[in-house]
């Protein structure tokens, strides 16, 4: 079994977390005259983020944080079935190391202002469908009338609540190791934008790490 970095953050060790997907289009769309059926970019980032329980303290920790980008042709919009075909397809690819079980969805509009939040979706299906209608609703909109390439942005957050004296323990030890290592904070941040491998997400399940303070080098 292929074994993570024993000095990431385990990204399932703890129950209370929520997991939240914003769709967007922060882009503005364009013409590409090397294009030539109009294609659906979608640019997504998978994170992972730790908070401490207690709600006076601010500290929070990136424990993942990896960004993809998919092409899909628009034209597969006009069905449902292969629209979530194709979006099926995609999540195929990108692999998600967390359970994307009662999902909060939210859109935003071109402004970067929420338009939307519809609770939760309880399973992969669900998601999948909404995000093919959102993808839809920029396809039609007719801001994107003549332009080609349309952006969609996807961001899958998993936010996990952890004890405050895990996170004062971790933020320590990441302390120490800067000052020893003036490059281990840019080592860090690549080490987390990786994508997690199936293999290194069971293996975590398996040695059921509990508490920050065994992320060791």
């Amino acid at each position: 079994m292929e074994k993570p970095e024993i000095w990431l953050p385990p990204l399932n060790s703890h129950g209370d977390y929520s997991v939240s997907v914003v769709a967007s289009q922060l882009k503005e769309s364009w013409y590409n005259p090397s294009i030539c059926d109009s294609k659906i970019l979608i640019e997504v980032n998978v994170s992972v983020a730790y908070y401490s329980e207690k709600s006076d303290t601010d500290i929070t920790i990136k424990g993942l944080s990896v960004d993809r980008s998919f092409l899909i042709d628009s034209c597969v919009l006009d069905s449902k079935q292969s629209s979530r075909e194709a979006i099926a397809e995609m999540f195929g690819k990108l692999y998600i190391p967390f359970e994307l079980n009662c999902v909060v969805w939210r859109e935003r509009d071109l402004d970067g202002f929420f338009k939307i939040s519809s609770g939760t979706l309880e399973n992969v299906d669900c998601l999948v469908k909404r995000i093919s209608k959102f993808a839809k609703c920029i396809r039609d909109d007719d801001c994107n009338a003549g332009h080609n390439v349309l952006p969609l942005n996807l961001s899958i957050s998993k936010m996990v609540r952890v004890p405050e004296f895990e996170i004062r323990e971790w933020n320590s030890w990441f302390d120490e190791e800067i000052k020893d290592d003036p490059d281990f904070e840019d080592e860090y941040m690549e080490a987390i934008s990786r994508p997690r491998t199936r293999e290194e997400v069971e293996c975590e399940r398996v040695l059921a790490r509990t508490t920050f303070k065994h992320w060791r080098r």
